[in-house]
């Protein structure tokens, strides 16, 4: 039982943590005609996945990007995490998280259509447009 519990934890802290990942990503790149407003989490300077990570990789450039308001400066930051290829590996993180909690999914050994069921909802949560 403990070990179940342990399990059924990691699987929601992972499918959590996925979902956040991905809803990071949809802030920057989702597509507006979809997510029904535009992706808005750059002009707004949000600290989001895709920002932390863009930061990480180009401290100063990002720092001072950050700081300056208008749009100008978004489409320079949109510039930037595109050229450090921030896109593809905010995906790849979300995509390993999801992993993760697959992996938990496989520890509850649960009944194969409840277990079907949670692999369908780890695969929406990394892939929704919304």
């Amino acid at each position: 039982a403990m070990h179940q519990a342990a399990a059924a934890r990691c699987f929601g802290e992972a499918l959590g943590v996925a979902f956040q990942l991905h809803d990071d990503y949809l802030g920057v790149w989702g597509q507006p005609e979809v997510v029904g407003k535009a992706p808005n989490d750059l002009e707004e300077r949000k600290r989001s996945l895709p920002v932390i990570l863009a930061g990480q990789a180009s401290p100063m450039e990002m720092a001072q990007l950050l700081d300056t308001p208008g749009e100008a400066a978004t489409a320079e930051l949109l510039g930037l995490l595109e050229a450090l290829a921030i896109r593809p590996a905010a995906q790849e993180l979300a995509q390993a998280v999801a992993g993760q909690a697959l992996l938990a999914l496989k520890d509850l050994h649960l009944k194969p259509t409840w277990e079907d069921r949670f692999e369908q909802l780890i695969q929406f949560v990394v892939s929704r447009a919304v």
